[in-house]
């Protein structure tokens, strides 16, 4: 007989794989798959999936697994650049929603405590919806992008304080004040504890670990680490998950920061995942049927509570109101976090079950509707102008229309950090006049005050690629390391100049074929040119004469870089961000290609090239379409890895 828990595993995988593809496939984050698997085939709709204490468990670990790379990324340095954005706009998000929400809640008959805690789980928005569509449409550093982005990582702070917070509000008694002022101290001097004791100990620790050259090791380690400090924290009266979280802080002080979190990564999908499960199992579809108009008055009162109260503090401030508003709408429903919250905050108590599921079910629907808040707000704000945004826009395109209006056969720099300056500096030796599009304001005016000819403006927008004189241009760099910023302005200047050249770069070669498909005459991909400039110093190192080392140089970027994009496929981690392959293929005496020549299997109409026949322990390059292949030899084939499958399939077994 299968064990309950073992089963109920498997139904869990098994329904959450098909409801993931489905989510995906409508570009939904899979986060929304999770809850509807848990709401579906939880203890109260289908009952397919029990309570069982093992998936809590995991879902607990998988909480802890969250806060600790939250913890990871966690720098002091990009918060301080950004601070106007995390701290002003950020923090008074934060503080004056939780205020009126948790307000209107008490006047609605809950308890101050969990007025509270509504109000800090509705003030949170999330993070994993908004930066990957925001990514995906190119938005991510534009002015309500970063807008978006500051507000976002004060509320990832901020769940913290409310992970302390709840458990001590629903303990309750007379001196909940001091209670809580207690528990932020013992969280204090936790966290000073853990950052003394861990910059010595986790780093030495982890530079022994990795002198093993132990991958297991070293993921053991990370995991007991993290563990470790969970335990600490749960010892001290501190939760789990915040235990987690600093010891994610501590080591990301060190040079190991990036290989953990690698490594980690894998394990937070898949337990954040159950966590999601588990709040959906606790959500009761019979009783929100029953309720169903009281779910879709708090989707509506939270939506339009967010998005007035952060367009009240925007309009406080500096920002234009347009910019405001676009921000205002990403944000307006409640996120991962705010789930956690009220999670929390059921099991406590300090939510009566009822409560909880009309405000979980009201979070879970605004986050389903929070993708098309961000992918149409600018079509809203473009086509209704509010607040002028039009002329907002009109105004950026005319600055940089004066200011480029005498600038003739120039080059537009789309970006102007690093690669973006360093173009520069070799468009200024030869001559070459050029302009530089960038949204980041400060180094806009560092270059400016340095005489570069470098503009503020969204070169996502063709008004402004027109403005900067794309019609008069010689040429379009675009710089981006984002791909999809850099797709998103290629396809703007495409769209009405067919003719111009465009230079990209290719930080990610899955990224390579569609820059190309999209319209780039030259794609730089950033790791085969680096190959190139070893490879090119190499023969130079070991005696090979200049003249023939740029001859095979000049060659490789002659053919778009083709002779390197393939590779024998191994187990490193970066085989899945190449899209061709190499793969050498034994033919046996049975193979069906034994016998038969080249011509008849059309490898190139089917993606794939033979490039080369070893036979008898001699290479033989570039083979003729008359080759007769014979038992023994070795074929060197080039392709994406599902035409290699279907190509050794033919050669092996036949049509």
């Amino acid at each position: 007989m299968m064990e309950s828990y073992l089963l109920d595993v498997l139904v869990l995988l098994a329904v959450a794989v098909i409801m993931v593809a489905l989510v995906r496939s409508v570009r939904l984050p899979p986060v929304i798959a999770y809850l509807i698997v848990g709401t579906v085939i939880g203890p109260n709709a289908l009952g397919w999936l029990s309570d069982a204490a093992e998936i809590h468990f995991m879902a607990e670990l998988g909480v802890m697994i969250l806060m600790f790379v939250l913890g990871l990324e966690f720098s002091l340095p990009v918060l301080m650049n950004a601070k106007h954005l995390v701290f002003g706009y950020g923090g008074s998000q934060v503080v004056v929603t939780t205020a009126v929400v948790a307000t209107v809640a008490y006047l609605a008959g809950l308890s101050p405590a969990a007025a509270v805690a509504v109000g800090g789980a509705v003030a949170m928005s999330s993070t994993a919806v908004l930066v990957k569509q925001l990514s995906e449409q190119g938005d991510l550093q534009t002015r309500h992008g970063r807008m978006v982005i500051g507000v976002l990582l004060f509320q990832d702070l901020a769940t913290l304080p409310f992970l302390v917070a709840v458990p001590v509000l629903a303990a309750g008694g007379e001196s909940m004040a001091g209670q809580l002022t207690l528990a932020l101290l013992i969280s204090a001097g936790t966290f000073v504890a853990m950052v003394l004791v861990g910059r010595w100990f986790a780093s030495g620790l982890l530079r022994r670990v990795a002198a093993t050259r132990s991958m297991e090791l070293f993921l053991l380690t990370a995991l007991l680490l993290m563990l470790g400090a969970a335990a600490v924290a749960e010892l001290v009266g501190l939760p789990q998950p915040l235990g987690a979280f600093m010891a994610g802080m501590v080591i990301g002080e060190t040079p190991f920061r990036h290989q953990v979190e690698s490594d980690i990564r894998p394990f937070q999908d898949v337990l954040l995942g159950l966590f999601f499960i588990t709040i959906g199992m606790q959500l009761d579809p019979p009783l929100l049927l029953a309720t169903w108009n009281q779910v879709l008055l708090f989707v509506a009162a939270i939506v339009v509570a967010k998005g007035l109260i952060f367009t009240g503090i925007g309009f406080a401030g500096p920002a234009h109101k347009g910019v405001v508003l676009r921000a205002a709408l990403c944000l307006a429903h409640v996120g991962e976090f705010g789930l956690l919250l009220t999670a929390l905050s059921m099991s406590t108590g300090l939510l009566s079950p009822a409560t909880g599921q009309v405000l979980l079910a009201a979070m879970v629907l605004s986050m389903m509707i929070a993708p098309l808040f961000v992918h149409w707000n600018y079509l809203v704000l473009h086509t209704t102008n509010l607040f002028g945004y039009r002329e907002d826009l009109a105004r950026q395109d005319a600055n940089v229309e004066r200011a480029l209006a005498e600038m003739d056969n120039h080059v537009i720099l789309c970006g102007y950090g690093r690669v973006g300056q360093n173009l520069a500096r070799f468009l200024e030796v030869e001559g070459v006049p050029f302009a530089a599009l960038d949204l980041d304001a400060e180094r806009v005016q560092q270059a400016q005050a340095a005489g570069d000819a470098v503009l503020y403006g969204d070169a996502g927008r063709y008004s402004m690629l027109q403005a900067a004189g794309l019609g008069r241009a010689k040429a379009l760099a675009v710089t981006f390391r984002d791909v999809n910023m850099a797709l998103k302005v290629m396809r703007q200047a495409r769209q009405h100049y067919e003719d111009i050249p465009i230079l990209v770069r290719a930080t990610n070669m899955a990224d390579l074929e569609e820059l190309e498909e999209t319209g780039a005459t030259d794609v730089i991909p950033e790791p085969l040119e680096a190959s190139v400039v070893m490879g090119a110093q190499l023969l130079l190192l070991v005696g090979v004469p200049s003249s023939r080392v740029e001859t095979h140089s000049a060659s490789i970027r002659a053919d778009q870089y083709r002779p390197l994009r393939g590779f024998f496929r191994g187990q490193a981690t970066e085989n899945g961000s190449y899209t061709e392959q190499l793969r050498a293929l034994h033919l046996l005496a049975g193979a069906y290609a034994v016998g038969r020549s080249l011509s008849e299997f059309e490898l190139a109409d089917q993606g794939v090239e033979l490039l080369a026949v070893r036979r008898g322990g001699i290479r033989v390059p570039q083979p003729t379409l008359d080759t007769s292949f014979r038992a023994g030899d070795t074929l060197v084939l080039y392709g994406r890895p599902d035409r290699l499958a279907e190509a050794e399939r033919r050669l092996l077994t036949g049509p």
